[in-house]
């Protein structure tokens, strides 16, 4: 009888050896699932930073083209305008008269 109760013994510590291995592996299991899910977490987070980050930079780019288009515009206004004052000026500094196809005075 007491080499059957040490067989039952010695299957009884293999039970709970087998046991608490299952429960370590289902502990590191459980810790590997969370550790994934935290790193999935984290990879959309980087994938939305990204996402803000390039449309941020496309709104950026946008914005610089409008801006470099109304500094065109301005330049074409303000060459415009100076075309209109050194026209301006040249007729100011004509003596009266002067090739206006007046011919003179009109006096006669």
């Amino acid at each position: 009888v007491g080499e059957a109760e040490e067989g039952l013994l010695a299957a009884s510590e293999e039970r709970e050896e087998a046991l608490r291995s299952a429960e370590l592996a289902r502990d590191e299991a459980g810790r590997a699932r969370d550790e994934a899910f935290r790193s999935q977490a984290a990879t959309s987070t980087a994938r939305a930073e990204r996402d803000r980050a390039v449309a941020q930079a496309q709104g950026a780019s946008a914005a610089r083209e409008r801006a470099a288009a109304e500094a065109q515009s301005l330049k074409g206004i303000v060459s415009r305008l100076q075309e209109e004052r050194d026209s301006a000026l040249e007729e100011a500094r004509r003596p009266p008269g002067a090739g206006r196809g007046g011919g003179g005075s009109g006096e006669g």
